[in-house]
């Protein structure tokens, strides 16, 4: 962007036709986060909530990551997929995913990494996003979302982790 020189560090996450797309901005990411994305195995989680979903990934050669090297986004279908049509890709194929690491210092690309998600958890994943697609969208829905979107009704209801392949 012109004239734009920093951006804030956080994580985004973007669903369009044609794939996933994961931004991760962090200030002076370190050699060996660089890395972990280029190359180094990839975990998803999709960690459903009613009106909102979660998405961890953590790039690691350990079966069982610490808590806290996992990255964490906040995914609102209803809001984020309002014009774009339908979830990505066809039932019964993988979902291609990308993951972008940006220096938020800087707005520089520091790494990309493209992979898949296995076809039954793209199968999963795109009935989900169908599901809140199809929801009412009367007022009273609105207001339902949004409170669950604010933390009143979290009740995480659904976890599915797999290791994706690139």
């Amino acid at each position: 962007m012109d004239g734009r020189t920093e951006w804030r560090e956080g994580s985004h996450l973007t669903i369009t036709r044609a794939a996933v797309e994961i931004q991760l901005f962090r200030r002076l990411p370190s050699r060996e986060l660089i890395e972990a994305v280029r190359s180094a195995p990839v975990r998803f989680m999709w960690v459903d909530s009613p009106g909102v979903a979660m998405v961890r990934l953590f790039f690691s050669q350990q079966e069982r990551p610490h808590e806290s090297a996992w990255f964490d986004i906040i995914y609102t279908p209803r809001t984020e997929m309002i014009g774009r049509g339908r979830p990505p890709g066809v039932p019964g194929q993988p979902i291609t995913v990308v993951v972008t690491l940006v220096d938020a210092a800087t707005g520089r690309v520091a790494a990309v990494r493209t992979s898949t998600w296995p076809v039954e958890d793209s199968d999963f994943v795109r009935a989900r996003l169908e599901g809140e697609l199809a929801k009412d969208s009367s007022p009273s829905a609105e207001r339902a979302f949004i409170h669950s979107v604010r933390g009143g009704d979290m009740g995480f209801a659904h976890g599915r982790a797999w290791f994706a392949r690139s």
